[in-house]
């Protein structure tokens, strides 16, 4: 594939936030490097094998059709670890056990390694609680309900098989080749990157809307519009220079180096993605005091990459929207970074769209802590003795994998 170099890129203490970079071709065939000059990067495809080769690509899902879903695993590049995390219904028609099978008939043909498991399994919660990971659980001792608890099983998974990178990618997507891209795209910004910590974004390059029985290829979406506008205005406001270099403030379809997001809090909800960029901000940004001493010194990459596929998905409705503006906007109103001026800004936009009561603060997120405070052997042992035993059938499944390590 052929990309943009990155044309311009903030720093915000040891943050080096990459503007948008095109893809200007998904395939180069053999043409030499040197082809292109210095304003694009070749990415061959030996390249990202090698990063696909150590990588788990982690899907959320929650009811969406099969045929959908089939069509997200087709997109996904064969050496890739597959992790599916499903919040599904068990009762009635039993859409986990549809999933399931479904992923049975993908593996007999491709033979892709894969895992499934369900978020609300009584074993898995059991062994998070083992392990000291108790605030990701309810009452009765299953996770709670929502995708960023999906994705930190996930992330656990990719780490229980020693991947290097993991990335995700939401399950109501309609076009298997966008899959592939931002898979593809990943596997570039790890090439290009050097730093301890990275982070990759996908920006689509158009979310199509149906109007009046035709395709408007929009541009951005409400939420993602809203949170990169108050992102920009906290860095502006602490830089002193005016900025819009944040175009991914609610990025579902991304990836992070394991160094990183083993040190991340995850927040719950819909804020996950935006909570993920204000970490990197306070985290590494020099304003408020670091978490974690290892960070200290260090500097971390973000990439953000836009997509040639348009980004065609599954419509939720509007209590959906709402649901979204409430966590990302929250999760800046919330931040340390966020001075009295955003706030209001913030406050009086939710109070406007009617999310929260006149007089009200919007609710603060769940942040769970980093999965770097998980007693990872306990962990790994309850989970190997799950395969050992006869508990595996009810917990997970594994395809084209033999034994965990």
């Amino acid at each position: 594939m052929l990309i943009e170099i990155p044309k311009y890129t903030e720093r915000f203490g040891a943050v080096r936030l990459h503007d948008i970079q095109r893809v200007l071709m998904l395939d180069t065939g053999d043409t030499p490097p040197e082809t292109f000059g210095r304003a694009a990067m070749k990415i061959t495809s030996e390249q990202i094998s090698s990063i696909t080769n150590e990588m788990a690509i982690v899907i959320p899902i929650k009811n969406d059709e099969v045929k959908i879903f089939e069509g997200v695993l087709s997109g996904i590049p064969q050496n890739c670890l597959t992790i599916i995390v499903s919040n599904s219904s068990t009762e009635k028609i039993d859409r986990f056990n549809i999933e399931i099978d479904a992923l049975t008939h993908f593996h007999h043909f491709t033979r892709t390694p894969a895992i499934i498991v369900h978020q609300k399994n009584s074993y898995v919660g059991q062994t998070l609680k083992k392990a000291g990971y108790k605030k990701i659980l309810d009452r009765s001792g299953h996770v709670r309900d929502g995708k960023a608890e999906g994705m930190i099983i996930g992330i656990l998974l990719a780490k229980l098989f020693h991947k290097k990178f993991v990335g995700f990618v939401d399950a109501d997507n309609y076009i298997p080749g966008a899959t592939l891209e931002y898979v593809r795209n990943y596997a570039a910004g790890f090439t290009m990157a050097d730093s301890p910590y990275l982070m990759i974004r996908n920006s689509w390059g158009y979310k199509p809307k149906i109007r009046e029985s035709e395709i408007f290829f929009q541009r951005r979406g409400r939420v993602t519009a809203e949170a990169n506008k108050y992102l920009n205005a906290i860095i502006s406001i602490i830089t002193r220079f005016d900025t819009h270099v944040i175009r991914t403030g609610c990025a579902g379809e991304h990836a992070m180096n394991m160094a990183l997001a083993e040190l991340m809090p995850i927040a719950s909800s819909f804020a996950v993605e935006t909570y993920e960029l204000l970490f990197l901000l306070e985290e590494f940004g020099g304003v408020t005091p670091h978490k974690h001493k290892e960070t200290i010194g260090k500097q971390v990459d973000l990439f953000q990459i836009e997509t040639r596929n348009p980004h065609f998905h599954t419509e939720r409705g509007g209590v959906h929207l709402k649901d979204m503006f409430r966590s990302s906007l929250s999760s800046i109103y919330h931040s340390a970074l966020c001075n009295k001026e955003i706030k209001e800004e913030i406050r009086k936009e939710l109070i406007a769209m009617k999310i929260i009561k006149a007089g009200a603060e919007p609710p603060k997120p769940l942040v769970y802590p980093p999965i770097n405070s998980i007693d990872f052997k306990l962990f790994t042992k309850e989970i190997k003795c799950a395969f050992e035993g006869e508990k595996e059938s009810d917990m997970i499944k594994l395809f084209g994998i033999n034994k965990i390590q």
